[in-house]
């Protein structure tokens, strides 16, 4: 499991939240990020799903 959150809004919360739902949960948390990282840097999310 990938969560990606921007660092603004609402930033590690997320992936902290997911950890204690899932073994195997990741976390990316968006620097450069407002509050909507799919619109902000689309690139992001895919890149972190793809890499090896």
């Amino acid at each position: 499991m990938l969560t990606t959150a921007a660092a603004q809004c609402p930033g590690e919360q997320a992936g902290h939240t997911m950890r204690l739902a899932a073994d195997r949960a990741e976390s990316l948390t968006l620097p450069a990020c407002g509050h909507s990282p799919t619109e902000e840097v689309p690139a992001a999310p895919m890149d972190a799903l793809t890499r090896s």
